[in-house]
C-alpha cells in the first residue's frame, strides 16, 4: 500500500463563526488501495500540507508513521517564520496516517496507541468574552446540568478581584464535586500569580492554566508551583518535546497541555506523554475544537487525564455535525467504539454544504 494524494477541504460555516475567524480544514489522505485516512486542522494549513509535506509522503507506506513523521519534521526550517504552523500541519497529517494504520490493522486507535481504557472524561470549554462572574456561573451550571463534571473559566482581562469573585460564584453554582479549571492566558507576573492563587485555593480550583506571562514562563511557573497547592497546567503554545521537558523539569507543571495538532500529532505526543509520566505529570492536550482527535490518545495512556471539548452546538464547535456518527459524549464522558482507526467518517453532505 502506498500514499497516493491528499484532498484538503476548507469549510466556512458563516457569520456565526466569524468572530472566531473559524474556517475549518478537513483532510482526506488517499492510498492506492482505496483506504482513506482522515484528520482536521486549521484552514491555514492547506498550503503547507499540499506543497511542502505531501511530496515527502507520496509513494510511501503509510504504516511507517515514525519514518514519515521524521521526514516531515525535518522540513521545518530554522528560518521558518511559522514553525508552529508547519508543525500543526505535520500533526494533522500524522493523525491521518495513524487513522490509516488503524484501518489497515483493523484496530481502533485508542487500542493501537496503548489500550489503557475505552472511555475518557471531557470538560466543558468555551466560556470566554467577559461573561462576568454571574454569567460564568450560569454558563457553568448549564453544562453541569447537561452532565459535565468539569468546566473551564477563561480569564479575559479581568482584574484579580473579579477573577476570584467569578470562581466563587461558579463554585457556588456548580457545587463542591465539580472540577473548575482557570485558564489565565499568560496574564500574570509570578508574584501576582502566587497571591491570586492563594485567594483561589479556598474554592478548590482543579488547575491554573498558563498562569504566568510568556517572557519568564518557565521560572515563573516553577515559582508558582512551589507556592500554591493548586496544580499548574501549561504547554499549549509549545511545539516540540524539548520545551515540554523544560516546563516539566523546571516549570513545576503537573498537567502537560501541548496542542493535539501543533504538538506534531500522535507520534510526537506518545513521546511527550512518556516524558510527562517520568515527572509524575498528567496529559490533557489543548484543542477544544478537536475532542474526537484527542480522545483516542488520552484513553490509550495511563496518564491521560481529561479531554477539552466545546460542548455540542456551542460556537465554534463542529465535531457533533461533521461526521456520519459523531463521537459519543454522554454525561461528560467520551466513549470510544470498536471501529478501526478513529472510527469516524465525514458526512459528505455537510462537507458539500459548507465547502469553499
Amino acid at each position: 500500500m502506498k500514499i497516493k494524494n491528499v484532498k484538503f477541504h476548507v469549510l466556512d460555516l458563516g457569520e456565526k463563526y466569524a468572530q472566531w475567524r473559524a474556517q475549518f480544514g478537513v483532510i482526506e489522505l488517499h492510498t492506492d488501495e482505496g483506504l482513506i485516512g482522515m484528520s482536521r486542522c486549521p484552514a491555514s494549513s492547506r498550503q503547507i500540507v499540499e506543497e511542502r509535506l505531501m511530496p515527502l509522503l507520496a509513494g510511501r507506506d503509510p504504516i511507517n508513521t515514525e519514518s514519515l513523521w521524521q521526514s516531515m519534521y525535518g522540513s521545518v526550517s530554522n528560518s521558518d517564520a511559522d514553525r508552529r504552523g508547519t508543525v500543526t500541519a505535520i500533526g494533522a497529517l500524522d493523525i491521518a496516517l495513524w487513522d490509516l494504520k488503524g484501518k489497515v490493522l483493523g484496530v481502533p486507535l485508542h487500542r493501537l496507541l496503548g489500550g489503557y481504557r475505552d472511555e475518557i472524561p471531557a470538560y466543558a470549554d468555551g466560556a470566554m468574552f467577559n461573561r462576568g462572574p454571574q454569567g460564568m456561573a450560569v454558563w457553568a451550571k448549564r453544562f453541569v446540568d447537561e452532565g459535565f463534571r468539569a468546566v473551564k473559566y477563561h480569564v479575559m482581562q479581568e482584574g484579580p478581584e473579579e477573577v476570584v469573585e467569578t470562581v466563587r460564584q461558579t463554585r457556588a453554582a456548580v457545587g463542591p464535586e465539580i472540577n473548575i479549571m482557570v485558564d489565565v492566558h499568560k496574564a500574570w507576573q509570578p508574584h501576582e500569580a502566587v497571591k491570586i492563587a492563594h485567594n483561589l485555593e479556598q474554592y478548590d480550583v482543579y488547575w491554573l492554566e498558563e498562569p504566568v506571562a510568556w517572557d519568564d514562563m518557565v521560572w515563573g511557573m516553577g515559582y508558582l508551583a512551589a507556592n500554591t497547592r493548586i496544580t499548574v497546567a501549561a504547554g499549549e503554545s509549545e511545539s516540540n518535546i524539548y520545551r515540554c521537558r523544560d516546563l516539566l523539569q523546571r516549570g513545576g507543571i503537573k498537567v502537560l497541555q501541548t496542542d493535539i495538532l501543533s504538538s506534531g500529532g500522535y507520534t510526537a505526543w506518545l513521546k511527550m506523554a512518556g516524558l510527562a509520566e517520568a515527572f509524575h505529570a498528567k496529559i490533557s492536550p489543548h484543542g477544544a475544537s478537536y475532542p474526537e482527535l484527542a480522545a483516542p490518545l488520552l484513553a490509550a495512556l495511563p496518564n491521560g487525564l481529561i479531554v477539552s471539548a466545546f460542548p455540542a452546538g456551542q460556537v465554534p464547535e463542529i465535531w457533533s455535525r461533521l461526521y456520519q456518527e459523531p463521537i459519543k459524549l454522554v454525561n461528560g464522558t467520551i466513549h470510544l467504539g470498536e471501529r478501526p482507526g478513529l472510527g469516524l467518517a465525514f458526512d459528505q453532505e455537510f462537507l458539500s454544504r459548507y465547502k469553499l
